[in-house]
């Protein structure tokens, strides 16, 4: 049953790559007819970790893997809502926070990040390498 856990994880995440681009980057940019456009962050480990270091209250990081994988552990302090839950449990979160969206590699984030943005929200980051990166890197995890 875990290998098959595993492997439904690695092909939602197979299909997450292939939807929707995880080099996109939600900073306010203009395009070149000067009209404002928001997009949503990539960030690596060590920036992402900066970010949690700095123990800011409007940082809300949220981990959009299953339940199942969540047991491994999570970063700590962070939302567990999974990514087929994203669209309704997005309606109760303050827009005018900085969302940092987490997965097991990047790719489920990025698809969240979009769900969000298409919601309105706009101070989003994904984390590329997810938790396999943050783990790789020894940064503390919550069971």
């Amino acid at each position: 049953m875990k290998k098959l856990n595993y492997f439904l994880s690695a092909l939602l995440s197979a299909i997450s790559l292939l939807n929707f681009p995880s080099f996109l980057h939600a900073k306010e940019i203009q395009n070149k007819s000067g009209v404002k456009v928001s997009k949503i962050e990539t960030k690596d480990a060590v920036q992402i970790k900066e970010i949690f270091d700095k123990k800011d209250k409007n940082n809300i990081f949220i981990d959009v893997r299953e339940p199942f994988e969540w047991k491994d552990g999570i970063i700590p302090n962070s939302l567990k809502i999974s990514l087929g839950s994203i669209p309704k449990a997005i309606e109760k979160l303050d827009k005018n926070k900085n969302y940092i969206l987490v997965c097991r590699s990047g790719n489920r984030s990025s698809n969240a990040a979009k769900t969000m943005k298409k919601a309105g929200f706009n101070n989003l980051t994904n984390f590329q390498g997810g938790m396999i990166s943050w783990n790789r890197n020894k940064f503390p995890i919550t069971k």
